[in-house]
């Protein structure tokens, strides 16, 4: 099986989180773009196609650069922004495959390996719907499915009328707003994407730890308490600070905060104020 990703959409909530490209940002140890492409080359798919607005090939190529161990990624892009089937059909010929099973996904949502695949190696009809961000079709259908004038990739199969079957994946994340960004970090940290020693390195740098998190190694750690489901990225600082439900990028430095339900971008600074407080009997402050 080969896969497309078509990371083209322009998502606006998250665009208010980063100005990086929203496949960019970071979940637990890696951005969003290599759980996509590492998982599925793990499993069953052998070639990955990632199709970008020229805006962020620097940014892909750069990461890709520091991964050798995606060789069989292909990049291809288009001129903007623009809905999946308008990307496939700047692209046009130029992206055929033959009419083996074939999966297409775009950036409203992260697709990650799971039983789901062997359904796609079988599949009784043309197309598996997965959700509104992924179908798996066969592969000589794609230039049908550029042709409609329908935004998400569902609705483009729809619409073309080709026969089809209703699946939903055990591990398709929604990522679209900032909510479903912390979701996702969350089930990725449940599913085995936490730091293994986080434990073990609290007990001798003095912070606490409520599994699960991801901790970078070269993040740095003074009198907190993390967790759970935080994950902090390389180089950012966290001091005196309480987190749960967080996302900090790398370089960040946060001091003095409690934070839930937050995502803190690459280089970004929180700074808060600590208090010493007497409060009489019986008194709110």
């Amino acid at each position: 099986m080969k896969a497309v990703l078509v990371l083209t959409e322009s998502i606006p909530e998250l665009e208010a989180v980063s100005p990086r490209p929203s496949f960019m940002l970071w979940l637990a140890d890696r951005p969003i773009i290599a759980h996509m492409a590492v998982h599925l080359l793990d499993f069953q798919v052998a070639e990955v196609h990632l199709v970008i607005p020229q805006a962020a090939e620097a940014a892909v190529s750069a990461w890709l650069a520091s991964a050798p161990d995606l060789s069989q990624v292909t990049v291809h892009t288009v001129s903007d922004w623009m809905s999946p089937t308008a990307a496939l059909r700047e692209l046009g010929d130029s992206l055929s495959f033959t009419a083996d099973p074939l999966l297409l996904a775009s950036n409203r949502a992260m697709v990650m390996h799971d039983d789901w695949l062997g359904l796609g190696q079988k599949m009784p009809n043309e197309a598996l719907v997965l959700g509104e961000a992924a179908v798996v079709i066969r592969g000589d259908l794609l230039a049908k499915v550029a042709a409609t004038p329908a935004g998400d990739l569902a609705a483009a199969v729809t619409e073309c009328g080709l026969d089809m079957a209703q699946a939903r994946p055990f591990k398709y994340f929604p990522i679209t707003t900032a909510a479903e960004l912390l979701l996702t970090n969350q089930r990725l940290l449940g599913g085995g994407f936490s730091s293994p020693d986080a434990l073990e390195r609290s007990y001798t740098e003095e912070f606490g730890v409520i599994p699960p998190v991801f901790i970078h190694p070269d993040a740095e750690i003074y009198s907190c308490m993390i967790g759970p489901y935080v994950s902090i990225g390389a180089g950012a600082v966290v001091e005196n600070t309480a987190l749960r439900n967080t996302i900090i990028e790398t370089g960040a430095q946060v001091n003095d905060v409690v934070l839930n339900g937050t995502i803190i971008g690459k280089d970004a600074q929180v700074k808060g104020t600590a208090q010493s407080l007497i409060v009489a009997d019986g008194e709110t402050k």
